[in-house]
């Protein structure tokens, strides 16, 4: 894991609250959206063995359905000092899971990311930026497969 500087950090736990807004959003009552900001590790993705704690997790919360705990979406949050190779292992571990991987970066590093995810052959099924304007996190869907295989 990258070490942040307190100024990136804070940056990345408000990119994540701000992206798991928009996810609830998207996925209305249907699921719960859960958040692992900074050091925090309360939820967790993958064995028990092997815990991975991404910074947002969609999963359902229905046992109605039988599907009750299941993932739904995975998302990772970098910033310009953790988008490195470094990251990229965490990255995997997520892109193997059965639910769809969501790496956001900054605005202007797409095409490192890219490069990243291409190097170790990580399956993303979506890349997107975001950048801070006047205090608001404004999300662009860069990519989506199969443009990222």
């Amino acid at each position: 894991m990258s070490r942040r500087t307190e100024t990136t950090q804070s940056e990345h736990d408000r990119v994540i609250e701000a992206w798991a807004r928009r996810v609830s959003e998207r996925f209305g009552k249907q699921v719960e959206v859960s958040t692992n900001p900074g050091n925090l590790k309360r939820f967790q993705v993958g064995h028990d063995d092997d815990p991975r704690f991404p910074d947002v997790l969609v999963w359902r919360s229905d046992s109605a359905d039988g599907r009750d705990g299941t993932a739904e979406l995975v998302a990772e949050v970098e910033t310009a000092d953790s988008l490195n190779e470094g990251e990229v292992a965490e990255w995997a571990a997520y892109g193997k899971l059965p639910a769809p991987f969501h790496l956001v970066v900054p605005a202007g590093a797409e095409e490192e990311a890219i490069r990243l995810v291409k190097k170790k052959a990580v399956r993303v099924s979506q890349l997107w930026s975001y950048q801070v304007v006047a205090g608001e996190v404004i999300f662009r869907q860069y990519l989506e497969l199969p443009a990222l295989e």
